[in-house]
């Protein structure tokens, strides 16, 4: 049970928000993010759908149909590689690339959807 004596216990930075526990922020897990040239391990949010491009909604780029092909579950995932696409709402037009929980699809997910401290993740391979 969560009680206010509970509450007091935990770490710094975390925060009750409609009834949720969210442990920090986006930068401060960006640190956990350990990789290079093969691939990056990192903190995400979760669930995030997998695209079938890095767009978010069907463009020239892109094509006519921008279809989910997996989920990413897992709130600490690992990331092939990044490309550019189109921007999203985290400002900057960085997707990366994995594989989701649900069938093993690869798919992008935006740079926003990614616990990073900058974009593209350092020593990441671009796709």
């Amino acid at each position: 049970m969560l009680t206010l004596t509970n509450l007091s216990r935990l770490a710094a930075g975390s925060a009750l928000i409609a009834g949720t526990l969210v442990l920090g922020s986006p930068a401060a897990h960006a640190a956990s993010c350990s990789g290079g040239s093969s691939g990056m391990n990192c903190g995400n949010y979760a669930p995030t759908g997998l695209l079938n491009h890095p767009c978010t909604e069907p463009s020239a780029t892109c094509g006519n149909r921008i279809t989910q092909v997996d989920t990413l579950r897992s709130t600490y995932s690992w990331f092939k590689c990044y490309v550019r696409g189109e921007k999203h709402s985290g400002g900057n037009n960085v997707w990366y690339y994995t594989n989701g929980d649900d069938h093993g699809a690869y798919g992008y997910i935006p740079a926003s959807r990614v616990f990073t401290s900058v974009d593209p993740a350092p020593g990441l391979p671009y796709c």
